[in-house]
């Protein structure tokens, strides 16, 4: 009697699963190893524009569970002069955990200065992407489209670090696992008879 309980709960057991969310996981930047460079391709008057990368980012670490994300400051844009410049950046973010690798994005776009005093522009991103972990989850980088205007000569532009599920794993019907469940009786019933 006891074998055909053990069995049956055996059985129960298999039919449900319980399904576990996935650790967090560290995510470590390298400031001193990311960077971003800001090329004027053209400019008409006298302008400048350069970046400089985010003090806070070196050593940066945060933890994101599944389907979570994580925004801070990368780098910041500064322009100075009297015109109107095109621009394009490369922008490099570099990672040492989870894993190590380096999220590349260039962007491109315009700004307006006035002796720095007042200033505007934009910036779009042909975005990094997506970047495969060996626990099956994903990190998606996104650096932040900008388009400002107003008093001051600077903005500062936001990089998104995002995780994705990992893959689903398949898990058998239950009508399947009902089959092996009266399976495991029926070997268990038998072996009862068998000893009797």
């Amino acid at each position: 009697m006891n074998s055909i309980r053990k069995i049956l709960v055996l059985a129960a057991a298999l039919t449900f699963s319980v399904t576990a969310a996935a650790d967090p996981i560290e995510v470590v930047i390298d400031g001193p190893g990311s960077f971003a460079n800001l090329d004027i391709v053209n400019c008409f008057g006298s302008c400048s524009a350069s970046t400089s990368i985010s003090n806070g980012l070196d050593g940066l670490s945060f933890y994101l569970g599944e389907n979570e994300s994580f925004t801070f400051d990368f780098f910041e844009v500064l322009v100075n002069g009297f015109g109107i410049g095109q621009i394009t950046v490369e922008a490099v973010l570099n990672f040492i955990a989870p894993e190590i690798f380096s999220a590349n994005g260039d962007g491109y776009g315009g700004f307006a200065t006035f002796f720095g005093q007042v200033s505007g522009g934009l910036l779009i991103w042909d975005q990094p992407g997506e970047f495969a972990l060996t626990d099956g989850s994903t990190l998606s980088v996104n650096f932040e489209n900008i388009l400002v205007g107003g008093l001051g000569n600077s903005t500062m532009v936001s990089a998104t670090v995002s995780r994705s599920s990992a893959a689903a794993v398949s898990v058998p019907e239950p009508g399947t696992l009902g089959l092996l469940g009266l399976g495991l009786l029926g070997i268990g019933l038998a072996r009862r008879r068998k000893a009797s």
